[in-house]
């Protein structure tokens, strides 16, 4: 069995021009198709026709296709709609097939054949409401052709003959209905079952960009969205800053309590730290959302979109306060250190990265439960040799 890993994803390919220009040639050859037929027919002697009759009937298809051939290569066609104009393109066949049936002797058989290709060509283009109604129309213009044409000439339609014809076009409307009921039952199922994986798949997406005990954001995606934010840095000017915020003391909690009072804390931390970057709505009018996940161990970073340098304090600032100011769980006091740091151009992530993690641990040295700026880069000390992530385009 292969592993996931190993299974290639192709997605389906966009129909090529060729195919987007053949689709509205399938009804007109349809209708070519049929026409050599009858013309067979008449040099047969099968079936008789007049002179203008047969004229009617070529120019009268001839303008409807091509009609219909324009309208599906302009903007015109969404006023049908992708269900509408195969149901109108059908019905108007069907009334050329009841002309068809008036104007010509002995044709039952060429005129059943032509009504089960017009309602195939529909089998799969319409829904179950508009093909009854193509089934029912098929049938009223059968009648009204061949009743039309005893109406005025009695001797004209053996209706002995005809009867079992009519009998035959009922017995394939009724199997189109039913072979459509079931393509529709079937339709049904695949859009259920690919709505259900859908869902699957977002919640797989959001599990792959999860902490799988804090609920924030993983590392990896952390990454991610630094390389966005320097990426457009880099490309319009906006600035963007970084806070990395450490749980001081948290491995005494952890061996003092255990870890399972640790974890616990872990997850109050981040849910507490998620409700305030959330609730500060003044610390940035833009429309980037603010990334905050869990960095490794108790180590967490919050990443702040169009935010200087005065933002980012102001907002490291409050979430120390936040997470000092009460116990979690009532009962377990922790406190939190900051290291802050805002992208200078030019600068990698990793250096960025660094700076607040330097920032981190003077705040961790100068005792702990504050916030530290990090100091500007020094271009002359920076390392070339420091690897830099790939550009994410937006």
């Amino acid at each position: 069995m292969p592993k996931l890993k190993d299974i290639e994803v192709t997605p389906p390919k966009a129909p090529s021009q060729a195919a987007r220009w053949l689709k509205p040639l399938t009804l007109p050859a349809l209708y070519l198709g049929w026409g050599l037929l009858a013309w067979v027919a008449t040099m047969l002697g099968l079936i008789s026709v007049s002179f203008v009759s047969a004229a009617v009937l070529i120019v009268g298809s001839v303008v409807t296709n091509a009609y219909f051939i324009g309208l599906s290569h302009s903007n015109d066609e969404n006023d049908f709609g992708e269900e509408a104009m195969p149901g109108v393109q059908s019905a108007l066949a069907m009334v050329w097939i009841a002309i068809f049936c008036h104007v010509t002797f002995s044709t039952r058989e060429i005129a059943v054949g032509m009504y089960a290709t017009i309602l195939m060509f529909s089998l799969f283009r319409l829904d179950r409401a508009k093909y009854y109604k193509l089934l029912l129309f098929a049938a009223i213009t059968y009648v009204a052709a061949v009743g039309v044409r005893g109406l005025f000439n009695v001797d004209a339609v053996d209706w002995v003959n005809e009867t079992p014809a009519f009998l035959a076009l009922i017995t394939l409307l009724v199997a189109c209905h039913i072979f459509h009921m079931q393509f529709e039952e079937q339709r049904s199922y695949y859009v259920y079952r690919n709505y259900e994986l859908q869902v699957i798949l977002q919640r797989l997406t959001r599990i792959a960009k999860r902490d799988h005990l804090t609920r924030t954001y993983n590392r990896r995606y952390i990454m991610e969205a630094l390389a966005r934010e320097k990426s457009r840095a880099d490309r319009v000017g906006d600035a963007f800053s970084v806070c990395i915020l450490d749980l001081d003391h948290f491995k005494r909690l952890n061996d003092e309590f255990g870890h399972v009072v640790g974890d616990k804390v872990l997850m109050s931390f981040a849910k507490r730290i998620k409700a305030e970057l959330r609730g500060m709505d003044t610390l940035n009018a833009s429309r980037f959302e603010r990334s905050f996940g869990r960095f490794g161990g108790e180590e967490f970073i919050a990443v702040l979109p169009n935010t200087g340098v005065e933002g980012a304090v102001r907002c490291a600032e409050r979430l120390c306060k936040s997470i000092g100011s009460r116990p979690f769980m009532s009962k377990y006091a922790v406190t939190v250190s900051v290291g802050v740091a805002t992208y200078v151009e030019g600068e990698t992530v990793p250096e960025l990265l660094s700076r607040a993690d330097a920032a981190l641990y003077e705040a961790k040295e100068e005792g702990r439960n504050q916030v530290r700026l990090a100091e500007l880069p020094d271009e002359e000390e920076k390392d070339p040799t420091v690897p830099d992530l790939p550009a994410i385009n937006q």
